[in-house]
């Protein structure tokens, strides 16, 4: 589904974010994406970069997360020394959904799982992405399900269940991106 994505980061806003965010890094955030249920929103606007919510689940931990969301473009003018970004972190959705979590990553999704459990933030700094307002939060109530029977091809059927668990949900899923896309 998100065939050619690739992901990218700052190495050291990464150990940063790992400092701030109860040691979750970019690249266990990203799996977030490959969650079939994955919402994302519109948030602010930073520096002329829009900003997104997104609320998707990790190893069945559901995960909320705030980031840029764009399309790679040229810059226009040389960075001058000492504005140039430090090393960038490119990889493709695909390397990383394929690989296992490490285990330093499955330790910090547990952590987070027990103290979201506990109702406990303490751990989250909220300076860079500010906590989700009752409105926004809103936003995320997915709409209601209606149960419906449906006759498919058994080719179509076959590919659907290939990749596990959740057909109907792919299913209503791509149908969903379908209808975003007027078509």
């Amino acid at each position: 589904m998100y065939n050619g994505v690739r992901f990218e980061w700052d190495a050291e806003k990464n150990r940063s974010n790992q400092e701030k965010h109860a040691g979750i890094d970019f690249e266990t955030a990203s799996r977030a994406f490959a969650d079939p249920n994955l919402m994302l929103r519109k948030d602010r606007v930073i520096e002329g970069e829009q900003r997104w919510h997104a609320i998707g689940a990790v190893r069945k931990r559901c995960c909320s997360w705030c980031m840029r969301i764009g399309r790679r473009t040229k810059m226009a003018k040389k960075l001058s020394a000492s504005s140039r970004p430090g090393k960038q972190i490119r990889v493709s959705a695909e390397s990383i959904w394929n690989r296992p979590l490490t285990k330093r990553q499955k330790a910090a999704l547990d952590g987070v799982a027990r103290r979201q459990k506990r109702a406990d933030a303490s751990r989250i700094d909220y300076a860079d992405i500010p906590a989700l307002t009752d409105k926004q939060l809103a936003q995320f109530r997915r709409p209601p399900k209606k149960l419906v029977a449906v006759r498919l091809d058994a080719d179509v059927f076959a590919w659907l269940q290939k990749y596990g668990a959740g057909y109907s949900t792919r299913i209503n899923h791509i149908l969903r991106l379908v209808m975003s896309h007027g078509r």
